[in-house]
């Protein structure tokens, strides 16, 4: 047995295996059971158009059939049926190949019919297997003589014996060998014998469970990397806290608005409730007088004067504006429940934080846009707004801190 022959077909078997990126890598000393198999055929004559058209299946096509009258009925349908009728017919004629030689089947010319039903190669059926044999096998035996050849049993016509020559197709096989914890596993493969170019195999390849989980994995992270890289791109994240910011500065904004207003108000009714005599309220009239310096400074300060009015020298002394003030508010928009359960945990934190100066409360507010925000203010440094961060932060309420 020639071993050179041998390394050549194991070759050609890996060579049609690695072809595949998901297939196993094998090595030569997988590829064994080398040989070859014999497939029996028919010549089947075409003496006569009758028998041609019981073997084929190929209707002649006449002119007129070809082209229906425009008055016979469903015209479009026969017209269809009359292509297709043509295409099987010149399809019919088209010479197949038999491993180097090429059989005429023009009428009167010999014609290869499978004469075997052993299903001896799993999956495929005898009728597959004829079909790939009768493209690429070979009349001549194309392994060494001493080979081991399978012979595949010729099954007896229908009719019974009517003279027709056997005619044998040869082709290569081989198996891919597999030792395991269940013992030894071989996939049979059949071979086409014409050489050179790329091997044609009939079977199916090993493939690597390793391979098909990589190529899983990185087609997942293909699927991911994107998503990951939208959610932590510096743009994306900016402009989403710069969208949730802006309702939290709304709120605080509008608190802050309301604070100032009920303070001015409460000034400016002391103020205005200036009784008729001195006597009958109780108070000095130097009292009174300092609450309307009061309204009028608190009135400046709300407000910018305008450059025609500009204060003289003997124009009252306005107070400087009061420090700035901390708030802070839950992040959103969030529905009306989820707002509510953020503002008990806020509330939670606040009655942990400890009294402030002034005191500070929580209150749910709504926004410009109609989203609603847990608040707590108000703080005067950033260092205890900060602080009181932190704190909700340890029960899961994530706030933004806005100075107003």
């Amino acid at each position: 047995m020639d071993a050179s022959r041998l390394k050549e077909v194991a070759t050609q078997v890996l060579s049609w295996q690695h072809r595949l990126p998901l297939a196993e890598r094998l090595q030569l000393n997988q590829i064994g059971a080398i040989g070859t198999v014999r497939l029996p055929f028919r010549r089947v004559g075409g003496a006569d158009p009758a028998q041609q058209q019981a073997t084929t299946g190929v209707t002649e096509v006449t002119e007129a059939a070809a082209a229906p009258t425009a008055s016979s009925p469903g015209r479009l349908h026969a017209l269809r049926q009359a292509w297709r009728s043509a295409i099987r017919a010149l399809r019919s004629r088209l010479p197949p190949r038999l491993g180097g030689i090429t059989a005429d089947t023009e009428a009167g010319a010999d014609r290869l019919q499978p004469a075997f039903t052993e299903d001896f190669i799993a999956p495929w059926s005898p009728a597959q297997v004829a079909r790939w044999a009768a493209r690429h096998g070979s009349t001549e035996p194309p392994g060494e003589a001493d080979w081991p050849c399978r012979e595949v049993a010729v099954e007896p016509p229908p009719g019974g014996g009517d003279g027709t020559e056997t005619v044998w197709l040869h082709l290569l096989t081989a198996a891919i060998v597999r030792t395991g914890a269940s013992g030894e596993d071989r996939q049979r493969l059949l071979i086409a014998p014409a050489g050179g170019g790329r091997p044609v195999v009939l079977g199916r390849r090993r493939l690597s469970r390793r391979r098909i989980a990589a190529a899983a994995g990185l087609a997942l992270l293909l699927i991911l990397l994107p998503a990951a890289a939208w959610r932590w791109w510096p743009g994306a994240t900016g402009g989403a806290a710069a969208h949730a910011a802006a309702p939290a500065a709304s709120v605080a904004a509008s608190a802050a608005r309301a604070a100032s207003a009920a303070e001015v108000d409460k000034v400016a009714t002391a103020a205005s409730a200036e009784p008729t005599s001195p006597a009958a309220s109780g108070v000095p009239d130097g009292t009174a007088e300092a609450a309307s310096a009061a309204v009028e400074g608190r009135t400046a300060a709300s407000g910018p004067m305008p450059a025609a009015s500009a204060a003289p020298a003997s124009a009252p002394r306005v107070d400087p504006p009061p420090p700035g003030y901390y708030a802070l508010v839950s992040r959103g928009p969030h529905t009306t429940a989820r707002c509510k359960e953020l503002f008990e945990r806020m509330q939670v934190a606040q009655q942990r934080h400890g009294p402030t100066d002034p005191p500070s409360r929580t209150e749910l507010m709504t926004g410009r846009d109609g989203s609603c925000h847990a608040v707590w203010w108000p703080f005067t440094s950033r260092d205890e707004a900060t602080r009181a961060r932190w704190s909700l932060a340890t029960r899961g309420v994530t706030v933004d801190v806005v100075e107003f």
